[in-house]
């Protein structure tokens, strides 16, 4: 039998651990179905009184199948800010009118004026026609189920974009309206004025900047990075009894992963909206002020030497001790050992 090379056996073996550790197979969870607001923040120093005006998306994402058939919600804000009720107009998106191939939908909406220094919108909308004849079908996937219209901005200020009381609706066997588990998230709305500092940080001896944006009435503080931990930690501080935000931005070539977000060392309300875009994570706090710690911690940070060169690294040494190992045996005589 003709004896195979080692060296070959091992760079074979290189190759397919090559490939199963640098592309492996990941398996990710379904992602929950949910209703947000859209943008999830909207910071716009133009937006200012009295002409001013904007709209905003109501989305859903990741519905399952069979699919969306009716939904509900509630919208609301601070009365002072924004939308006098009877000029906003809300309009029906486009989303359950996938779902129509003869029949129809029914959409509308309720405002409610300055209850308890807020205004808000109630908004509903289903399909109407015969499942079982075929008029009209679930629809399953993402779209947006409203467009709402704020006009006049009133004030220069901030405003949650409140959606709650949320309900989402398919069918069940006997066509009967089922609910349907979901999650809701909230917007935000600023036409203050912002300031951003720039916090320059070193980790694998690579150097990154950590942006930190709030509004200008907000001190940051205190920046500190440990690389060990993958934590940053800051201090914020604003006016007392006033709502304000912290919007930080960090290099996904730094940190990335499942994080941990703590405010004055439990876990922030409203829920902080993390978002990315290849580049950058953001992550955007909404903070009732006067002063909060801040530390945000990811599963992984870029290590000292990467997985992608240590292997490599691993290889060719272990390929150049075969290689050694090869040329010491062909130069010993056959039937002879070689000298300890």
């Amino acid at each position: 039998m003709k004896r195979r090379s080692l060296p070959k056996m091992l760079l074979a073996l290189f190759a397919v651990l090559s490939v199963s550790f640098i592309s492996p197979t990941l398996a990710y969870p379904d992602p929950d179905p949910k209703i947000f607001v859209d943008p999830p923040v909207i910071i716009d120093t133009s937006l200012v009184p009295p002409d001013a005006y904007f709209p905003v998306k109501i989305n859903v994402s990741d519905i399952p199948t069979p699919g969306l058939v009716a939904f509900e919600f509630y919208l609301k804000w601070n009365a002072s800010m924004m939308g006098q009720l009877g000029y906003m107009y809300c309009e029906e998106g486009e989303f359950l009118r996938r779902g129509v191939v003869t029949g129809g939908t029914y959409f509308g909406y309720k405002e409610y004026y300055d209850v308890d220094g807020f205004d808000y919108l109630y908004v509903y909308g289903s399909l109407t026609g015969s499942f079982p004849q075929g008029e009209v079908k679930p629809v399953p996937g993402s779209g947006t189920l409203a467009i709402i219209w704020f006009y006049p901005v009133e004030a220069v200020g901030t405003t949650f974009l409140d959606v709650y009381n949320t309900k989402l609706l398919t069918i069940g066997l006997g066509y009967e309206q089922v609910p349907i588990e979901h999650i809701s998230e909230d917007g935000f709305f600023t036409n203050k004025e912002t300031a951003q500092s720039t916090n320059p940080v070193t980790a694998a001896g690579q150097n990154f900047d950590i942006f930190v944006e709030a509004l200008t009435d907000t001190l940051v503080s205190d920046f500190t990075f440990d690389e060990n931990q993958a934590l940053i930690s800051f201090n914020v501080a604003g006016p007392s009894d006033t709502i304000g935000f912290c919007n930080i931005t960090i290099p996904q070539s730094l940190m990335w992963g499942n994080w941990v977000i703590l405010v004055d060392g439990l876990p922030p309300s409203p829920d902080p909206i993390i978002t990315s875009d290849g580049t950058y994570t953001y992550i955007f706090l909404v903070l009732s002020f006067s002063t909060h710690a801040i530390q945000i911690q990811s599963s992984e940070i870029v290590p000292e030497f990467p997985a992608v060169i240590l292997l490599p690294l691993l290889f060719l040494a272990t390929l150049a001790a075969a290689i050694l190992g090869e040329k010491i045996r062909s130069r010993t005589p056959r039937g002879c050992s070689v000298a300890k």
